[in-house]
């Protein structure tokens, strides 16, 4: 999908769904080495309930 939106194949709302860009993001990640993108990606993780205060 990726190689259609590069050369202009997909129409203004295709371009813009959000499964589409996910799916670009977390798919160029398999033709890289972890420590390039998926380390540095998931080192910006946090504890979902870190931020509460006195909770």
């Amino acid at each position: 999908m990726l190689q259609a939106m590069l050369h202009g194949k997909l129409t203004r709302e295709e371009e813009g769904i959000e499964d589409l860009l996910t799916s670009n993001a977390f798919g160029l990640m398999k033709y890289l080495p972890p420590e390039a993108a998926l380390f540095p990606f998931l080192s910006l993780a946090k504890e979902p309930f870190s931020d509460l205060n006195g909770f």
